[in-house]
């Protein structure tokens, strides 16, 4: 086993800070990720009811681009190993 992650006590206390905060990047991540998919489909929905090629159409492109670059964020960070 790998001297820097054992001490004679046990575990290395960053490497268990470690995990915690990844444990809280996970559970963060997952109500982000929640919190983007109502904004990305609500605002596909509004979308829909605008005429086309307006300004508020256009705004609400950039919002739904905006949600999506934030929920491939997420979902980096969610894929990301907590080790054992």
């Amino acid at each position: 086993m790998s001297q820097q992650f054992v001490s004679a006590e046990g575990a290395d206390p960053r490497c268990e800070e470690l995990k915690a905060a990844l444990k809280l990047v996970s559970v963060y991540s997952h109500q982000i990720n929640n919190q983007v998919t109502v904004i990305v489909g609500n605002s596909e929905l509004v979308y829909d009811l605008l005429p086309p090629h307006t300004p508020a159409q256009e705004r609400l492109e950039e919002i739904v681009r905006s949600a999506r670059r934030i929920a491939s964020v997420t979902q980096k960070l969610l894929s990301v190993k907590i080790p054992e």
